[in-house]
Parts: structure tokens; C-alpha cells; sequence
């Protein structure tokens, strides 16, 4: 074999992907910048509740974090998990989301 070109071809496959979810992590933030957060009207990545994205093929894993620490169990977060959840699994995504303590 050509170590020279397999070196080639693996750096072209690398580069592919990681552009690839790149694009894909930019989707994820577009959607989710839609979702605004009801106290103070910002997307949830402006007003820093998206705390963490993962992304492995499909699989997307999310971090968020309460606006304030008497929000964990509030409606308005409730609200929010649910649209981030179903905007997802509309654009073919499989979701997880996690709960982060708010850090003050």
C-alpha cells in the first residue's frame, strides 16, 4: 500500500466529517436559537441556558442550565425542554438532555 495516500485519503474522510458536524452543530444552534426564553425574550444560547452540545451522528446531547436556581422544576424550563426536545426529533435528531446546576 501507498502510506502516502492512505495519509491523503484519511485526512480528505477527516476533514469531511468534521465539516460535516460543524454544519450539523450549526443547524442545532439555529434551531435552538429560535427558542426564546420566556423571562427576558433572548434565544436560549444568548441568554446562556444551552450550556453544552454533543453531537455523534443523529445523537445530540444537550446540557441546560436554569435561568436562576428556583427554575429547575418551573413550567417556563418545562416549556423549554419540550421545544428543544420536539424541534429536534422534527429535524431527525435523537435527543438527550441534561439539567446543569445554575452557577452563581
Amino acid at each position: 500500500y501507498d502510506l502516502g495516500l492512505l495519509t491523503s485519503l484519511t485526512n480528505i474522510f477527516k476533514s469531511f466529517f468534521i465539516k460535516r458536524s460543524m454544519e450539523k452543530s450549526e443547524e442545532i444552534k439555529k434551531i435552538l436559537k429560535d427558542i426564546k426564553d420566556p423571562h427576558t425574550g433572548k434565544d436560549i444560547i444568548d441568554s446562556k441556558i444551552i450550556r453544552d452540545i454533543k453531537l455523534n451522528g443523529k445523537n445530540v446531547s444537550i446540557s441546560i442550565t436554569p435561568p436562576y436556581s428556583g427554575c429547575v422544576g418551573c413550567v417556563f424550563i418545562q416549556g423549554i425542554y419540550m421545544e428543544i426536545y420536539e424541534k429536534l426529533k422534527k429535524k431527525g435528531f435523537e435527543v438527550s438532555i441534561n439539567f446543569k446546576s445554575p452557577e452563581f
